[in-house]
């Protein structure tokens, strides 16, 4: 099967990438970046493309051409911080970018099915937990709102021009170097590898933190449940990828400290007003129809982390 991921040299994209090339699918990547440094394993083995995916005429040549059977979108602006600091170029990409790839498929021979990749954020400040995916949207940032608009976009297609897809919404992905190393869990151990001061936000956090192996585990059940679909049907669900375990930030720091064994500095500063507080969700409907389940909790996956970051970064 052949397969484009938008978005493809980024900490999610490069990882299922990788993946892929493992399990012989033959794999493209589309992004905007010079140089993918994440795709370097595999660079040789992929089609990189540098291709911006809201221009609908190339990315639907690019689609037929390489007779594209599945699309997993990934590509955003993806931090919650960026999209406050610049909201225009946030909601540009995030939502013009899925009409692109919306639209390029429904124009496309092959009609690929497509995985949409979406976030806990839609949820805002959800009124109780966990949360199901049927829970209402009310984002409380812009990169949350661009998300709601890309999901109602995805469904909005599926039912006008009977395409399959799947939107999964991911939580705090964390688990190698791959990752943007400012957010929270390589911002944590770096810090701790370092003896530097660990700042939090706040401090009253709660959050289902998902490992990278998990997560994409997670997409390879969704892609599995498309291909088996008829490619003339029409399909559309939407599904957590997390373990539906809650952790504060401070038991996060407790990992670190123990697994380090020894005593971290924290520092407290004033909390975002654009930041979730509290989240975690209900994962039963992903593994009712998807089976799928998280295996890797921030027990275990904290210290795989450390020992990650030790053997990349030599610290």
């Amino acid at each position: 099967m052949t397969v484009l991921i938008t978005g493809g040299a980024g900490f999610i994209g490069s990882n299922l990438s990788i993946k892929l090339v493992e399990l012989n699918y033959d794999v493209i990547v589309l992004d905007i970046k010079d140089n993918p440094i994440n795709l370097e394993p595999i660079i040789k083995e992929i089609n990189y493309v540098k291709i911006d995916d809201r221009d609908t005429n190339k990315l639907r040549e690019l689609i037929d051409s390489y007779n594209v059977e599945g699309i997993i979108h990934l590509a955003a602006v993806s931090r919650v911080i960026w999209g406050e600091q610049n909201p225009e170029r946030c909601i540009d990409v995030n939502v013009n970018g899925t009409r692109s790839v919306l639209h390029a498929i429904v124009k496309s021979k092959t009609k690929p099915w497509l995985i949409f990749g979406s976030s806990r954020e839609v949820y805002g400040e959800p009124a109780k937990l966990p949360v199901r995916e049927d829970f209402p949207k009310i984002p409380i940032n812009v990169y949350g709102y661009t998300k709601v608009l890309g999901e109602r976009l995805v469904e909005h297609y599926v039912n006008k021009y009977g395409i399959n897809a799947i939107t999964l919404r991911f939580s705090n992905v964390y688990g190698n170097e791959k990752d943007i190393l400012d957010r929270v869990i390589p911002r944590f151990i770096l810090a701790a590898l370092r003896d530097e001061p660990i700042e939090i936000h706040g401090g009253q956090q709660v959050f289902d933190f998902t490992h990278i192996e998990d997560t994409i585990e997670g997409i390879l059940r969704a892609m599995k449940f498309l291909e088996d679909l008829d490619s003339n049907s029409s399909f559309y669900d939407h599904f957590h990828i997390l373990p539906g375990r809650p952790s504060t930030l401070q038991k996060i720091v407790d990992i670190i400290s123990s697994y380090l064994k020894k005593d971290l500095e924290v520092i407290y500063t004033k909390p975002r007003k654009y930041d979730v507080v509290r989240f975690y969700g209900d994962p039963s409907k992903a593994y009712e129809i998807l089976g799928f389940k998280a295996k890797i909790f921030v027990e275990e996956g904290i210290p795989k982390t450390i020992d990650r970051f030790r053997k990349v970064f030599g610290l």
